[in-house]
């Protein structure tokens, strides 16, 4: 550890969509001579089935107050305010204890929902920086939102907008914008934390946003967020993939899974559809689609 410069602390939301892009993040620091620590929950770290094995990677947990799962009879809110109330303290020994065991940690990366982990920096010294693992137009759109100088949601009320428009981008229809943001949304509980997203990054000095995109891609969307001092790392998926290159992993190795699964079985199972035949359709984990919808996609496909 003491060969690394550069330690750096990545906190995740223990969900599936999260734990592989900030993976990857912390693969691509790796190979870039830092050394990582990867922290999420006590009850996450609990239902991880597989950890990638990496010189310069560790894992550590910390206490959220629901070590054995949050009990649904909970409050968002309570669970919210809890969340945050224990681990702020928590986070802070957790790095303390890294320092005093000459692992000193030199950077915090906190991913989404995570925000409340900006506080612990002015406490242990450190910068940090958040990692958005949705599009950047999703960020951009929450920034219009929520942001202190012109935000637009309060304006909304209990109605959804006609349409937003971010500059250099053609305006987006409500249908268009991110369901959680709605009124209709069942996850209209984790609105408060977008909103405090934003503004934790007006109050830091130096911002920082780590995008998983690139300019070809998104280039009038990261300027929308420029304020934030975005920074495009390009797709977070394994090399392997894309250019065929594998560092110290490859893509069926390098990965984290909440569930029982077998690769083996998918493939096995793909192998026997002809050519051309299977379709691949992804939704993200909070995503609610009405039956009605869902007839129309299958009938479509």
């Amino acid at each position: 550890m003491n060969n690394h410069h550069h330690h750096f602390f990545l906190i995740c939301f223990p969900a599936q969509g999260h734990l592989n892009p900030t993976l990857q993040l912390a693969n691509r620091l790796i190979d870039a001579g830092a050394a990582v620590t990867f922290t999420i929950t006590v009850h996450g770290l609990r239902q991880l089935k597989t950890f990638p094995s990496l010189e310069g990677l560790f894992y550590a947990s910390f206490s959220d107050g629901f070590d054995d799962g949050i009990n649904p009879t909970n409050g968002p809110s309570n669970i919210i305010f809890e969340i945050k109330r224990i681990n702020s303290q928590t986070l802070t020994d957790l790095i303390q204890r890294l320092s005093d065991e000459h692992r000193r940690v030199t950077s915090l990366i906190y991913s989404l929902t995570m925000q409340w982990a900006a506080e612990v920096s002015p406490q242990v010294g450190i910068p940090t920086a958040f990692f958005c693992v949705q599009s950047t137009v999703a960020l951009a759109i929450i920034h219009r939102y929520f942001n202190s100088q012109d935000g637009v949601f309060e304006s909304f009320g209990s109605e959804p907008p006609n349409s937003v428009q971010l500059q250099g981008l053609p305006p987006f229809a409500s249908i268009e914008l991110p369901s959680f943001l709605l009124p209709t949304s069942p996850y209209t509980s984790i609105i408060p934390s977008f909103k405090e997203h934003i503004r934790t990054l007006e109050k830091d000095p130096n911002p920082c946003v780590i995008l998983n995109t690139f300019a070809a891609l998104e280039g009038d969307a990261i300027k929308a967020v420029a304020s934030m001092n975005p920074i495009a790392l390009r797709p977070l998926i394994p090399s392997v993939l894309f250019n065929g290159k594998g560092g110290q992993s490859d893509a069926s190795s390098f990965q984290c899974q909440l569930f029982e699964s077998s690769f083996k079985d998918y493939l096995n199972w793909l192998n026997s559809k002809p050519d051309h035949l299977v379709a691949y359709v992804s939704f993200r984990s909070m995503v609610t689609i009405q039956e009605s919808k869902r007839r129309k996609f299958c009938m479509e496909l």
